[in-house]
């Protein structure tokens, strides 16, 4: 993953005072995700430890998932469409997802990006419209979800 500075990633981790893991697709295998969360527990370093299902993620896993990790992912993939991110407001008020780590909504795919399934380069401007975008902060904002963004800076910053 590119950073914004010149540091390395674990720099940027050192700078922030925890590391930052992130498991994707992993939930699949309870068993050996409760190893994990014990594994990363006995780490004598402050984690944030970030679980994400992407496709098949549920707000009903919450239960299972939440006392194992500090974040994790409550949605499928979205992208720059305001019907992925519609979808989030009901998902984001559901009672009972326990409270014990943050709801990761997804990314914010905001400014310069590819095209979805696409490795490489960067071909357009997202297709939320200004508004669409602010309502979208506001909402990751109001359900405390991480803010990650899926941008280009070099693009955004011209």
């Amino acid at each position: 993953m590119r950073c914004c500075t010149k540091r390395k990633p674990r720099e940027e981790e050192e700078a922030m005072g925890y590391w930052f893991i992130y498991n994707p697709n992993r939930w699949r295998d309870h068993g050996k995700e409760k190893l994990n969360g014990q594994v990363l527990k006995e780490i004598d370093h402050p984690i944030m430890y970030s679980l994400s299902l992407r496709v098949g993620a549920t707000p009903a896993m919450a239960k299972d998932v939440s006392p194992l990790v500090n974040m994790y992912r409550v949605t499928g993939d979205d992208w720059d469409s305001w019907s992925d991110v519609a979808s989030h407001f009901n998902v984001s008020r559901i009672n009972g997802l326990m409270g014990n780590s943050w709801l990761d909504l997804d990314m914010l795919h905001l400014g310069w990006l590819t095209d979805p399934g696409v490795n490489q380069g960067l071909h357009r401007n997202s297709n939320l419209t200004i508004e669409e975008q602010r309502t979208q902060m506001t909402l990751w904002s109001m359900a405390q979800t991480p803010i990650i963004f899926g941008l280009w800076r070099r693009y955004e910053e011209a």
